[in-house]
Formats: structure tokens, C-alpha cells, sequence
């Protein structure tokens, strides 16, 4: 080795000692992080004093993380977070929350979360009722991690809730889902709709999901949502519609044809003239799947003037 070698070597050395010395001081460790050095962070979750370890869950929610080191926190500490899910202590719960939201929003660490355990204290917060639940802020925060861990694709009929094997597809989720969507906020009513639209895009969860809406008697429910004033709530449920009508096209067909404005808001939601935006695409595919020969819905389309909006659009192409 050269002089010049060995001494670029020592001065590395002696870079990494002052950083690891650095690490005793837990402010310095969140500025590493800040910087990009997060391993510092993550150990101290993992093995400093609950006091340290909730700090630093904290401020790992705090931090903007790319794909690739999402992918490496579920890796490194996705366990820990989930058991601080499962703590009793609502402060606890709050910054595990906050920091699973952002690692959730990607696919690759979605699925990690979901082998860890992230399901069943996140369904448990949004079923538990009374002095035992968390506030609605951290429901509504529950609700877009599972929409978030949902949308990845991971196997989810594997994967139990409970002690009875029951998982996120079992007919009692799912009505317990329904029930909530339709006795909630928008905010958490929109997240849960795309939990349903996510396990409905898939071949192997969809019939689940079909059989619990009939059996529960949901379907008048969901299609109300289609006149919701919230953008995001209105396209999650006619992309769930959508996703139903060619398993249920009589039932939708039947309901809209009875119910009053959802059919009329619908076509205007069509005749829109702003492109063919993800809304539109919904709305076009959930009235195409719908049976050609149901004589009243027919009548009910015309009267709303659909083949207007067509023939426009039609001609617009």
C-alpha cells in the first residue's frame, strides 16, 4: 500500500470513529438521519431505552425516506414499529402510525410490512370501539396504511387477523368493513373503499368480496357514495362499482334504476368535458357492464340523456 493509500484509509477510519462517537448523542443521530445516514436511527429504535426507542419512532415519521430506503427500515425495523402498533400506550401507537404511513405508500415495503404482522393492529384500531380506541385522527391514519398495504398485492388469505384464521377477506371483515364505510367519515370512508377496490382487483380475492356485499345488503350503500361531494371518496367507489359489475350487474343495475340521482350523476360525471379523466374511465366501464336487455334501466338512461353524452363523446374522439 502506498503512503498515499494508508493515509486516505486512516483518515476514513478516523471519520467513521468521530460518527460512531457521534451516535451517543441522540440529537447528532437525528441529524445523521436527516442527512441520509439512517442506520444510527434505526439502532437506537431497536436497541436504545423506551424512551429513546419512541423518539426515535417519532422522528422516523418525520423524515421524507426514498423507495430504497423504505424498503430497507420494513427490512431493518418493520417488527419493532408493528409492536409498538400493538402497545397499549396510545402514545406508542400515534408514532408507530405516523411512521408505517410513508413506508407504506410503497409496494415493495407494503408487502414486507404485511409478513411482519402490520394487519392485525391495524384492523383491531379500526374496529375497537369505546375507551380502548384510538382517537379518529389515528383511525383515519389505520385506514390509509391498510389501503396502502392492500394496494401492493400481497397475499392476504394467508395472512390471519386473529386467532381464528379469520384474514382480511373473511365474510365478517368484510361486513365489518361495510359497516364502517358507511357509518364514518369521508376521510376514512374513501380509504376503506380503496382497502375493497384494491381486494377486488384481484382474481383470487374478488369473489370473497362479492359474496359478502350481497350477503350484508350493501350495494344500495355503496352506490350512494357516487354523489359524494369528496372527489377522492366518489372515485373510490365507482372504481369498486366498476371492479363488482361483472360479478353483480343485475344487482347494480336494479339499484340504480330505483335510487334516486346516482344514475343522472353518473352521466354528468361522463359528460364532463375535461378529457377522459380516471373518474370518467370508472364511471364509462361501470355503466358498460351493466346488462344490455334490463328494460326499466334502459328507459332510466335515456331519460337521463346518456346517449346524448355518448354520441358526444363519441364524436369528440
Amino acid at each position: 500500500m502506498s503512503s498515499s493509500d494508508s493515509e486516505n484509509a486512516s483518515t476514513v477510519e478516523r471519520a467513521e470513529k468521530t460518527l460512531e462517537n457521534l451516535e451517543n448523542c441522540e440529537n447528532n443521530v437525528k441529524q445523521m438521519a436527516e442527512n441520509g445516514r439512517l442506520l444510527p436511527l434505526l439502532t437506537s429504535l431497536l436497541e436504545g431505552s423506551p424512551e429513546i426507542q419512541l423518539s426515535m419512532v417519532s422522528f422516523l415519521g418525520e423524515l421524507v425516506l426514498s423507495n430504497d430506503v423504505k424498503v430497507f427500515v420494513a427490512q431493518t425495523a418493520g417488527s419493532a414499529l408493528v409492536h409498538f402498533l400493538r402497545s397499549p400506550n396510545m402514545q406508542d401507537r400515534e408514532a408507530a402510525l405516523k411512521s408505517l404511513n410513508p413506508i407504506s405508500s410503497y409496494e415493495a415495503s407494503a408487502k414486507i410490512l404485511v409478513q411482519v404482522g402490520v394487519l392485525p393492529p391495524l384492523v383491531k384500531d379500526l374496529f375497537t370501539v369505546g375507551s380502548n380506541s384510538v382517537p379518529m385522527r389515528l383511525k383515519e391514519v389505520s385506514a390509509t396504511v391498510l389501503a396502502n398495504v392492500v394496494s401492493s398485492g400481497a397475499d392476504f388469505e394467508s395472512s390471519p387477523l386473529d386467532h381464528d384464521n379469520q384474514t382480511l377477506i373473511s365474510e365478517d371483515i368484510v361486513h365489518n368493513l361495510l359497516h364502517l364505510i358507511s357509518n364514518t367519515g369521508p376521510t376514512i370512508a374513501c380509504s376503506l373503499l380503496q382497502v375493497l377496490v384494491g381486494l377486488t382487483t384481484s382474481s383470487s380475492t374478488v369473489l370473497n368480496i362479492i359474496s359478502a356485499i350481497k350477503s350484508s345488503g350493501a350495494t344500495i350503500s355503496l352506490i350512494q357514495f357516487v354523489e359524494a361531494p369528496q372527489r377522492d371518496l366518489r372515485v373510490a367507489s365507482i372504481k369498486l362499482l366498476h371492479n363488482i359489475s361483472p360479478y353483480m350487474g343485475q344487482e347494480l343495475a336494479d339499484s340504480l334504476r330505483v335510487t334516486a340521482g346516482q344514475l343522472g350523476s353518473l352521466i354528468k360525471i361522463i359528460s364532463e368535458n375535461n378529457g377522459t379523466s380516471e373518474e370518467q374511465a370508472a364511471a364509462i366501464g361501470l355503466l358498460a357492464e351493466l346488462p344490455e336487455r334490463n328494460l326499466g334501466l334502459t328507459k332510466r338512461l335515456l331519460s337521463e340523456g346518456a346517449l346524448n353524452v355518448v354520441i358526444s363523446k363519441v364524436v369528440k374522439i
